[in-house]
């Protein structure tokens, strides 16, 4: 016998488990059980291809392409109009039903339908729908939709019951519209019909992470967020491009996410984007299953213990009005399958304030009764009670008053059904002085301060009315793209240094006494604050607008690995301490743990390290003209390694400044070589610049980049334009440069440094250039005897790679190695055990 599945207005008949093949791979739900009368009562089975009317705003002319007669707009009319035979189509008005729409895919734009119904007049729009955006492919395609609540009584235009549009170049050319009163079998159609989000999670189960508490927990913020044409959400692009078009101009992101790790089913291609080195530029949609799972195993084998999956209430949205939760499922999902734990995370900043507590207590209500998500057995509790983080409360561009704020606060602490929640704050790092909001801050059981500016204190105080402090830490930032800045402004750029912004952030988070920690954000590319992996190799930004940060020589998932390094020291298996982990310490956790399934290696060489050793002149007076070339004799340079400067106490190698405090050298010079076999290994350059003041750096003798100085002619006297202060005059400013000044051979880069006043009080200086590679270029492996074993050696200036073994090369079986790598002069250097009978040796991506 069959049982019948109901979603959101739609009935399928189906067998005791619906399975469908989705984009990234299969999904089963459970079938929800129904009345057979309701499937008695059912017209019978009926298809019926569809005529286009020809008038008005819906004119169309008959021609040919690619092969195959079609329907075509006319220019000016932006429709086709079909009117559907009632006399012949039999269904019931107010009952879903299904048309599928053959097109030929050329040109961009998304292909729209309205049709005739009860519930939205004579042109409402289908919600759901499958493969209707045009990605120019030169073929026909075959998009499907839902039609929710039809009443064809001919009321479009002259006559007509749905119309079909898409404004823009070229016109529309269909081949084919097919309606009929029962669902199509395409697979993604019958994915989305299936709205998993409605019915309980089935699959496997894992319980790593308990759900019982936040203490001693790493919890990152996920947007979900991302979108891609003909995604399951089927909206276009959403959040990676601006304007829903992919082009340049309309980047939104800074970062770039490095898409080794997926498989093909998962990514969407960017129109016709390339990266630098040529290749197509990929992006991932979390409405795909297999992406949202893969996240949440990055989560697990770096030792993160769960995600707050953000929602961006407001009126009449959200599955509770027919939207479509796919990142509510696809989280709920990965947490199950990979043992973290999830809760939801409110963020009011689009929830406007009329009605506000209505809004929102609608959609908890809805998120408890129909999602079930308080008896999900990965959501996440505190004491017994469900967490619900509201953030943005109190944050003066949202609008609420304390009253109203205090109404929400207490429906999720008090409400009699959908209350006894544990309710955790976002609030902004003023809210100490917020005299009039402390009596809403106590309603509170956890507070988190976003870019807290005293850890220690904001800490203290909530611990004096006995609520859970949760810091606040993030990697960097950049708002480049997002905000269309200039590709020389320094606006809203958190430079990541490497990771040395982010555990300092986790340091300053830590030493409070938090017990508690908040990453924003593990996926939100747009401000350039995802630890996800970011690639080496993005594409290039628009004229003069933008950036892409790159990993300035870090493996992509640094920043994954770092988290989980901030989690062991929140358990107490490792000790806090200021410096930035190793990447010796990343490589032993690499190979000790045998994380697979990520990343490969960096496409990336070191050309220049951060704490190089460089050639200096710090005599105030101006070398020869000739100083940036390879030809200048360096004759009475003095010699250090970087940082290099005075004043700050971080420098390595103390400068002279002339002995006047108040009137110190404006310039100092710097000067440093490096070899490169082949220039075309290379399609791009970044460099990382820690100056304070301003400088130039040239390479070869052409300069390649300023910053902070005026343009025209620099001389030894000329001032910065701004002075460096705090955090920024010890992080690495990066800046992706040509690499069409490289020589084969020795190659020279020289960087002067000003000041911004004669009394300036400190000065400091590093730099990193790093080549990106196409291929990963592969450094020679060295191997020698040592104490009864072998050792093994290759330049740690090339990447990280780990060593793999075989005994057989005819029939190789390549074994990890899990020995401790280190780092010494330079060299990533193992030892391994000899054993009996042939052993061969390789480095390879861990």
């Amino acid at each position: 016998m069959k049982l019948l599945c109901i979603t959101t207005g739609v009935v399928l008949v189906v067998g005791r488990q619906a399975c469908f093949a989705v984009p990234g791979g299969l999904r089963c739900f459970l079938v929800i059980h129904l009345a057979l009368l309701l499937a008695l009562s059912s017209p019978a089975a009926n298809t019926v291809n569809l005529t286009p009317i020809s008038c008005c705003d819906q004119s169309i002319i008959t021609t040919n392409i690619g092969g195959q007669t079609v329907w075509r707009n006319v220019p000016g009319s932006s429709f086709i109009g079909f009117a559907v035979p009632t006399n012949t189509f039999t269904y019931t008005p107010g009952m879903p039903v299904y048309l599928e729409a053959v097109y030929y895919d050329e040109g961009d734009g998304q292909i729209s339908l309205q049709y005739d119904s009860i519930s939205g007049g004579a042109y409402a729009s289908s919600l759901r729908h499958v493969r209707t955006s045009r990605v120019d492919t030169k073929s026909f395609v075959h998009a499907y939709y839902v039609l929710q609540s039809p009443d064809f009584r001919h009321r479009q235009g002259t006559g007509a019951d749905l119309r079909l549009g898409l404004g823009g170049q070229p016109p529309l050319s269909m081949q084919r519209c097919t309606i009929q009163n029962f669902p199509f079998t395409n697979e993604q159609f019958q994915a989305v019909l299936a709205a998993p989000w409605l019915q309980p999670y089935s699959g496997p189960t894992r319980t790593d992470v308990d759900n019982n508490t936040l203490n001693q927990k790493v919890m990152v913020g996920y947007q979900g967020w991302f979108r891609a044409p003909n995604d399951l959400a089927d909206s276009g692009w959403f959040h990676w491009f601006k304007n829903g078009s992919a082009n340049p101009t309309n980047y939104n992101t800074d970062m770039w996410p490095d898409i080794s790790g997926f498989d093909e089913d998962e990514l969407f291609p960017s129109g016709t984007i390339k990266t630098r080195s040529g290749l197509p530029a990929k992006l991932f949609s979390s409405t795909t299953p297999k992406t949202v799972s893969r996240h949440f195993q990055w989560m697990r084998k770096y030792n993160i213990d769960g995600a707050f999956l953000q929602r961006f209430v407001s009126a009449n949205s959200g599955g509770a009005f027919g939207g479509d939760e796919f990142a509510l499922a696809n989280v709920r999902a990965g947490a199950h399958e990979e043992g973290r734990i999830w809760a939801i995370e409110y963020d009011v900043s689009s929830l406007g304030t009329n009605n506000a507590l209505t809004t929102i207590s609608n959609d908890w209500r809805w998120l408890c009764d129909v999602v079930g998500v308080r008896n999900d057995s990965r959501y996440a509790h505190e004491n017994g009670k469900a967490v619900v983080f509201v953030w943005g409360l109190p944050f003066t561009h949202n609008n609420f008053t304390p009253a109203a704020a205090d109404d929400i606060i207490n429906f999720f602490k008090n409400d009699p059904v959908y209350g006894s929640n544990y309710v955790i704050g976002g609030w902004p790092n003023t809210w100490r002085s917020m005299s009039t909001w402390s009596n809403h801050f106590k309603l509170h059981d956890g507070g988190l301060i976003w870019q807290s500016q005293n850890h220690l204190l904001d800490r203290q105080q909530m611990n004096a009315w006995n609520i859970h402090y949760f810091p606040h830490v993030a990697p960097g930032g950049s708002w480049s793209h997002l905000q269309k800045y200039s590709s020389e402004s320094e606006r809203d750029y958190g430079p990541r240094t490497g990771g040395a912004l982010y555990w300092q952030a986790i340091n300053d988070a830590l030493n409070s006494g938090a017990t508690r920690l908040f990453v924003g954000m593990f996926d939100e590319y747009d401000e350039s604050t995802a630890i996800m992996p970011m690639t080496d190799d993005p594409p290039d930004h628009a004229p003069n607008i933008g950036r892409f940060l790159t990993n300035l020589g870090k493996p992509s998932d640094w920043w994954l690995w770092l988290t989980g390094v901030a989690r062991d020291v929140l358990r107490g298996t490792r000790g806090l301490v200021p410096a930035v982990p190793t990447e010796a310490e990343y490589a032993n956790f690499m190979a000790t743990n045998g994380v697979t399934g990520l990343p490969p290696a960096r496409r990336a060489t070191l050309l220049i390290p951060p704490g190089a050793i460089w050639k200096y002149l710090d005599t105030g007076v101006a070398p020869a003209a000739n100083w940036t070339s390879n030809s200048f004799n360096e004759a009475g340079w003095k010699s250090g390694a970087a940082e290099l400067g005075y004043g700050d106490g971080s420098e390595k190698t103390t400068i002279n400044f002339g002995g006047d405090a108040n009137n110190k050298y404006t310039t100092t010079w710097f000067r440093n070589s490096f070899v490169v076999t082949n220039p075309a290994d290379y399609f791009s350059l970044v460099l990382g610049i820690v100056r304070d003041d301003g400088a130039v750096a040239y390479l070869n003798g052409q300069e390649l980049y300023r910053m902070n100085l005026p343009e025209g002619a620099i001389s030894s006297s000329t001032l910065a334009i701004n002075d460096v202060n705090g955090f920024d005059e010890r992080a690495f400013f990066e800046r992706n440069v040509d690499s069409a000044l490289l020589i084969p051979g020795t190659n020279m880069l020289a960087v002067e440094v000003h000041q911004v006043s004669a009394s300036s009080p400190d000065l400091s200086f590093d730099f990193t250039l790093t080549g990106l590679t196409t291929e990963q270029v592969r450094p020679r492996l060295e191997i020698s005897s040592n104490s009864g074993g072998v050792k093994l050696s290759w330049p740690a200036a090339t990447g990280f790679f780990v060593p793999f073994t075989a005994s057989n090369l005819s029939t190789a079986t390549w074994t990890c190695t899990t020995n401790i790598v280190v780092l010494s002069n330079g060299q990533w250097q193992v030892t391994l055990p000899l054993s009996i009978g042939p052993q061969w040796f390789k480095l390879g991506a861990p």
